[in-house]
C-alpha cells in the first residue's frame, strides 16, 4: 500500500448572490458535494485545502463560525435526519444551534413547519415514518428555521416523483425571491433550470464555466463541454454535440 495524493477540486472561484439559486451541474465525480463540503469546512481530516470565503464583505479561512448559523446545508436524503429522535425536536435543535432562544426556536418550528405544509402531528414522527416528500421538506425546514443567509442544497430532490421536485424547486425559488443566496446541486436539469438565475458547470474537479441560466437555456455555452450538456437534455433530443463527438472518435481510434 502507498499514500496517493488525489486533486478533487482545482482552481474553483464561484459566486452565490443574494436573491439568487446558482446551479452547479456536472457528472458524478466532478467535485460537486466536495465543493459544499470544502464550504462547510467538513473535508476529511487527511485533506488539504486553500482558499478562502468572502460572506457579506467579510473574508474567512475558517468557515466554521459560519456554519449553521449564516450558512446551512439541506443534505439529498432523509439520512440526513437522526433516525432515534422526532422530527419536531430535531428542527428545534436546529433552530437552538442557529442562535434562536428556546421561545423563538418552538415559534420558528411551528412556522417552518406550516410553510411547507407540514401538519402538527408531523411533530410527533420518526424519520422512518416520513414519506419522501415529507422528509425532504423536514430538512428544508432544518436549514430554514434559523437565519442563515446561504442554503447549500445537495440533491435534494433525489428519489422524488416529478411533483415533489417541482415543489422543493418552487420552495428554493421562494426562498431565493426572499432575499436568501443558494447554491444548489442537482442532476435535475430540466427540472432546476427555470427555477435558476445562474448556471455553473463542473468537470473533473474543475469550473467550466458560470453562465445565466437564460444562456444555458438557450444553448449559449462558451465550452464545448457544457453545450454537451445542453444538448443532452431531452428537451434537446438527448443530441450529442459535434466537438464531443469528435473528441471521442479521436479516443477511440487511439
Amino acid at each position: 500500500l502507498h499514500r496517493q495524493k488525489i486533486t478533487g477540486l482545482n482552481g474553483v472561484s464561484l459566486q452565490v448572490r443574494p436573491g439568487t439559486i446558482n446551479l452547479v451541474a456536472g457528472a458524478s465525480g466532478a467535485g460537486k458535494s466536495l465543493l459544499l463540503a470544502a464550504i462547510l469546512g467538513l473535508l476529511p481530516a487527511n485533506s488539504a485545502s486553500q482558499g478562502h470565503i468572502r460572506f457579506n464583505d467579510k473574508e474567512y479561512s475558517d468557515p466554521t463560525p459560519l456554519r449553521g448559523k449564516e450558512i446551512a446545508l439541506i443534505p439529498q436524503s432523509a439520512e440526513g435526519l437522526d433516525p432515534l429522535q422526532r422530527v419536531g425536536k430535531q428542527v428545534r435543535r436546529a433552530a437552538r444551534l442557529a442562535g434562536l432562544s428556546r421561545k423563538e426556536a418552538s415559534e420558528q418550528t411551528e412556522a417552518v413547519f406550516e410553510r411547507y405544509g407540514l401538519g402538527s402531528d408531523v411533530l410527533r414522527l420518526y424519520p422512518f415514518q416520513l414519506s419522501g416528500g415529507m422528509a425532504t421538506r423536514v430538512l428544508l425546514a432544518c436549514a430554514t428555521v434559523g437565519r442563515a443567509q446561504l442554503l447549500l442544497a445537495d440533491e435534494p430532490t433525489t428519489g422524488l416523483d416529478e411533483e415533489n421536485c417541482g415543489q422543493v424547486f418552487a420552495h428554493l425559488r421562494q426562498l431565493a425571491d426572499e432575499g436568501r443566496a443558494i447554491l444548489l446541486i442537482s442532476h435535475d436539469l430540466s427540472g432546476a433550470l427555470p427555477f435558476a438565475d445562474d448556471v455553473t458547470i463542473l468537470k473533473d474537479g474543475t469550473l467550466v464555466e458560470t453562465m445565466s441560466a437564460a444562456d444555458f437555456r438557450q444553448g449559449n455555452c462558451t465550452a464545448p463541454y457544457s453545450q454537451a450538456l445542453y444538448l443532452a437534455l431531452p428537451e434537446n433530443g438527448f443530441m450529442v454535440s459535434e466537438d464531443v463527438a469528435q473528441t471521442e472518435e479521436t479516443v477511440s481510434h487511439a
